[in-house]
């Protein structure tokens, strides 16, 4: 691998790390201010999100060891093993997006529909959701890049918690005076749409995934849903 293209590379994974930790944070973030608005205690909302958010991380590092102990591939087999990682990634980030953006349109809803009761059990059980799937997303990242040599473990972990400081700072001080939470919630799952691109375009010019193209349709509808209702609220 030449040193341009090896840059090119590190670029991306620094990208992505970014852009996975500032997306999660702006999520759980938007869903402790949603929860607040419906609900109210503000200050134990933040507490809970904050505090399931980051055990939930922990889960999914812990459930990714247990999927490569599952795995057929062998140490020696680190092509197909970089692709499965990729492919697994942009998986996940499409993922999130889906459920992020459906879950806030949800919510907003069924407010006054249903009992409080089961809003907060939803709510929280896509706080853990995120956080769970930002945890298997992350070591994923790290063993990619380990794997071809691109970026550090460390650097991709320091990239991760960059995100996750911005995001905390971008919240409360720009985004949240200036939109709406459903525009909130549409650029954070435009961001992470974004990095699933950016990967398979870098990574995997040559395959193509029709259970990827559903998904991008998916999160574009679901987008433009949440577009759709900041109209009504």
């Amino acid at each position: 691998m030449n040193k341009q293209n090896q840059f090119y590379r590190q670029i991306i994974i620094s990208i992505v790390a970014i852009t996975m930790g500032m997306s999660c944070m702006i999520y759980e973030f938007a869903l402790a201010q949603t929860l607040s608005l419906l609900l109210g205690h503000s200050t134990m909302r933040y507490q809970l999100t904050i505090g399931l958010y980051a055990a939930s991380l922990g889960f999914g590092s812990l459930f990714y060891k247990k999927i490569l102990n599952h795995l057929s591939l062998t140490p020696h087999d680190q092509n197909s093993r970089f692709l499965w990682n990729v492919q697994s990634l942009i998986f996940i980030e499409i993922l999130i997006s889906i459920i992020s953006s459906a879950t806030f349109g949800i919510l907003f809803l069924l407010d006054r529909q249903v009992n409080s009761l089961l809003m907060e059990v939803l709510s929280h059980l896509v706080i853990i959701l995120i956080g769970f799937l930002n945890g298997v997303e992350l070591p994923l990242l790290m063993e990619m890049s380990e794997d071809k040599q691109i970026l550090l473990p460390s650097r991709v972990l320091a990239a991760d918690y960059l995100g996750t400081l911005l995001g905390a700072i971008l919240f409360p001080l720009v985004l949240l005076p200036q939109w709406h939470l459903f525009s909130i919630v549409a650029g954070a799952t435009m961001i992470n749409l974004f990095s699933a691109i950016l990967l398979q375009r870098s990574f995997l010019k040559d395959l193509t995934f029709k259970w990827q193209t559903l998904m991008y349709c998916s999160a574009v509808l679901f987008i433009g849903s949440l577009l759709t209702l900041e109209f009504w609220f």
